[in-house]
């Protein structure tokens, strides 16, 4: 016993170096929560956090860095960027990063954030890349992560083979463990490369279906910056061009607490190594450079999930499908005959001209499917696209006038329909800002590969105006509040008629010093629904409410601990409905030893709605790159505690174990995904190995 207490001592003091260096992850996590927190959508925010630890770790001279990398930022607007290069251009090289405490309109916080990406370094001299240096001294990382829940839902449970035989999509194919496997290798930001695999619950791995191992397989090379070329990257990568009116895959920013952030970042082709198996591309992209012209071309090609209407009964030949499907999931044997049933092809470009103070670019987009998409008509949907090729031509722009800052983009789709968003950010004071972005999507603009700012994340039928403010009234203190009109010109799903919705937000952030920090938020919306009498069976637009108040306190008395306390009240209300309200309350704790290369993150939350209509989000500590905005409704309790361990600098260990408690249920789910029980747990097991 006494030789293995010793042998334990003498690991965690080897283990504890790595630990002591500054977290940086937690700083990126708190600013991707106040983005997703108000969420309702599967959002995939990997490629984002792998951006900004990449920066984290290995920072950048800003004093070299150009608008574009600036614009990677997201917390930075406009106005700042632009303050940031005129300074230096006015100035000379920073001596130090706190130095930018002398350019107007840059708050303390926002140079905070950016002294965690950027260092202030003398300009250095242009070295050619030089193949074997990126083999010697570049990083690799390898991820292995496995997660589960109990107890098994029905469609993991025993059936009998007469039932089974029957009905073949009664049960799942595989087990209810979900693997990821990833492998990355990057040297500086010259080259990255990457391999990611994974198997989702309930799919077959290495039998059956999928004697290959993993369901999804993703793979990339990226080169930057050799000599013209800025950018090319092989096998699978996203495009972002304008203001997604053409063209945007990946992630993109809608309405949140940051009121300001309305434009989109734009930045061309980029690596792709997540595990959304729809929104990415995958062939070739590269952007070359001439002087102040960018020029980007790309082709994708590769097979895509899609629901079958006819097909030739010899060669299985596909003709038609109905939809295409977007879920990732292969389980069960229709699952399996929809997996990767038509081809998608897909080619374009983007010619973008950049001076100091404005851009303009042109993108072009044509994709073709493998076969004919045939929906079935109805009144809401006259107007979507059907058929097997389509393309998109978009004009976008942005310029700088002093304390002002234009954007915007219009765009074409191959039937005649159009959209158009334009916006802008004024500087009013030091301590105001405004911004306005006004869209007008046409019920017959059809871009399928389109994700605008807007109110549905669907570039078509809207037409809207969007109003933001952040204001510092004094010291601590910060007021950010934003109104959003919006109508429907045509007929939705859930609406059959013409239709608008309204939508404010106000909050009110409070930071006394590093140690404590807390706001208050009040958000309501507006808009109009079907509701159906089950007496006449007559459908009819009514109004629908939803409102928000929400109360969050951070205190971090010592800088190894921190407590996040959060109440929030909802309301849902719909004409000829009976009124539902409801709370979640929680408490956290995060705690990381001084001496012990531990980091711990723990919640206990209770909530009482009424049922789903007026259920509460929020953004939950998670493994490294792996993301929680669970839905809290109903009546019951739920805690996680989730911890990461640091063998050494280059092994690290993610462990998550959560917990959800349903009064008075004896059931949750529906369908195979159903629990015979009042509780449902999760577990996230997560190794990361760097060498």
């Amino acid at each position: 016993m006494k030789k293995i207490f010793l042998i334990l001592l003498g690991f965690i003091f080897y283990s504890q170096n790595a630990f002591n260096q500054e977290d940086n992850t937690t700083l990126i996590e708190e600013w991707i929560e106040n983005i997703a927190e108000d969420s309702e959508e599967d959002i995939d925010f990997t490629s984002l956090l792998e951006q900004f630890t990449f920066y984290a770790e290995n920072p950048f001279n800003i004093n070299e860095v150009d608008y574009k990398q600036l614009e990677e930022l997201y917390f930075l607007n406009d106005v700042e960027i632009q303050n940031i290069i005129a300074y230096i251009k006015r100035n000379g090289a920073l001596t130090s990063i706190y130095e930018l405490q002398l350019i107007e309109n840059l708050r303390p916080e926002t140079i905070e954030m950016l002294s965690t990406f950027a260092i202030a370094q003398p300009k250095s001299q242009a070295i050619d890349f030089e193949l074997d240096k990126a083999f010697k001294y570049g990083q690799h990382l390898l991820f292995l992560r496995t997660e589960f829940y109990t107890p098994k839902s029905v469609g993991y449970q025993d059936i009998d083979s007469l039932e089974l035989a029957e009905n073949p999509n009664a049960r799942y194919l595989g087990n209810r463990l979900k693997y990821y496997s990833k492998y990355k290798f990057h040297y500086k930001d010259k080259i990255h490369w990457g391999l990611t695999a994974e198997k989702d619950a309930g799919e077959e791995f290495f039998n059956g279906s999928q004697k290959q191992g993993f369901d999804f397989y993703s793979a990339h090379l990226q080169i930057n910056k050799i000599g013209r070329l800025q950018t090319l990257v092989v096998g699978d990568y996203q495009l972002k061009f304008g203001q997604g009116l053409v063209l945007w895959s990946g992630m993109a920013t809608k309405k949140s607490a940051y009121v300001l952030n309305t434009r989109r970042r734009e930045n061309f082709a980029q690596k792709y190594g997540s595990v959304d198996e729809n929104l990415f591309m995958r062939g070739i992209a590269t952007t070359f450079n001439f002087g102040s012209f960018d020029a980007t071309t790309f082709f994708s090609y590769k097979n895509i999930d899609a629901n079958t209407v006819s097909s030739d009964s010899i060669d299985d030949e596909i003709y038609e499908i109905s939809s295409i499907q977007n879920t990732g999931l292969h389980r069960t044997p229709s699952e399996l005959e929809d997996r990767k049933a038509v081809s998608e092809k897909i080619f374009g470009a983007n010619l973008t001209y950049r001076a100091l103070l404005y851009k303009i670019g042109l993108t072009f987009l044509h994709y073709e499917f493998g076969a004919e998409l045939v929906k079935e008509i109805k009144p809401y949907n006259i107007y979507e696209f059907s058929g097997n090729q389509n393309s998109n031509i978009g004009l976008n722009y942005q310029f700088q006038q002093k304390k002002m800052s234009f954007f915007g983009e219009t765009a074409i789709s191959s039937n005649g329909g159009m959209a158009t968003t334009n916006g802008l950010l004024y500087n009013l004071a030091p301590q105001v800002s405004f911004s306005a972005l006004y869209r007008y999507f046409q019920p017959d603009y059809q871009a399928y590969y389109s994700n605008a700012f807007g109110e549905t994340g669907k570039t078509y039928n809207e037409n809207g105006l969007y109003l933001g403010t952040e204001i510092h009234p004094y010291k601590g203190f910060k007021i950010s509040a934003y109104f959003d009109s919006y109508s429907f010109m045509w007929l939705r799903s859930s609406v059959f008629a013409p239709s608008h919705g309204n939508e404010y937000f106000v909050q009110l952030d409070y930071i006394t010093n590093r140690k404590l920090s807390m706001y208050v938020k009040f958000k309501f919306e507006e808009k109009q629904e079907n509701f159906s009498s089950e007496i006449d069976k007559v459908r009819q637009v009514v109004a629908l409410e939803r409102w928000q108040i929400r109360y969050h306190l951070v205190f971090s008395p010592e800088k190894q601990i921190s407590f996040k306390t959060r109440f929030e009240i909802s309301a849902y209300s719909k004409a000829f409905e009976e009124n539902k309200h409801g709370f979640l309350l929680y408490q956290d704790v995060n705690y990381a030893f001084i001496n012990f290369p531990l980091k711990l993150n723990f919640r206990y939350a209770i909530f009482n709605t009424t049922d789903f209509d007026d259920r509460i989000y929020a953004y939950e500590n998670d493994i490294l790159y792996g993301f929680s905005i669970p839905a809290y409704y109903s009546k019951g309790s739920r805690f996680y505690v989730n911890f990461k361990y640091s063998f050494s600098e280059k092994i690290d260990f993610w462990f998550k174990y959560a917990q959800t408690f349903y009064n008075n249920v004896e059931s949750m789910g529906s369908g195979k995904d159903e629990i015979f029980s009042d509780t449902k747990s999760q577990l996230k097991f997560q190794l990361r190995i760097k060498f």
